[in-house]
């Protein structure tokens, strides 16, 4: 079966291994300029051990982006986590710039509804093997902002 999406055909394994390479190349890079830097090999992710609460990556064929995701089924410690992350604003637009994304309605890919902070880059395309640099590049910075920011915040968050 052929998947066309824009003007490139992939079937669904090309798709799969494509993804594959790419999370493998990071990763990889990702532990060893970790090691280097003195920070655990391992991104936290979901072990932020906060109910609802992890941090993200995500990519498509029109951009990547990284931050912080919040689902609850409680809606309304949701909120209250949101505005935590709010009272950080100041804090973390100097350690990760302008551009951060504040959306406490995002929608997800699969149609779940969750609150999202975080950042993107536009114009990117994971299938396209020449943008993973900039994609890589992208994601270990602004990811490591994220999770400075939470390992330095975690107890206000909790």
């Amino acid at each position: 079966m052929q998947i066309c999406i824009f003007d490139i055909m992939f079937t669904k394994d090309e798709k799969k291994g494509l993804r594959l390479r790419f999370w493998g190349a990071f990763k990889k890079m990702s532990a060893e300029r970790r090691l280097r830097e003195g920070r655990p090999k391992e991104w936290i992710l979901k072990r932020t051990g906060i109910k609802g609460l992890s941090l993200r990556f995500d990519m498509d064929r029109e951009h990547a982006a990284v931050g912080f995701e919040l689902w609850r089924k409680d809606k309304f410690e949701e909120a209250l986590l949101f505005e935590r992350l709010e009272s950080l604003r100041t804090i973390m637009e100097s350690i990760l710039g302008e551009g951060i994304i504040w959306d406490e309605e995002f929608i997800t890919p699969e149609g779940r509804q969750c609150s999202r902070i975080y950042q993107k880059l536009d114009g990117v395309d994971m299938y396209k093997t020449q943008d993973w640099p900039v994609i890589q590049d992208f994601f270990y910075s602004k990811m490591t902002g994220f999770e400075t920011i939470f390992l330095e915040y975690k107890d206000i968050l909790d």
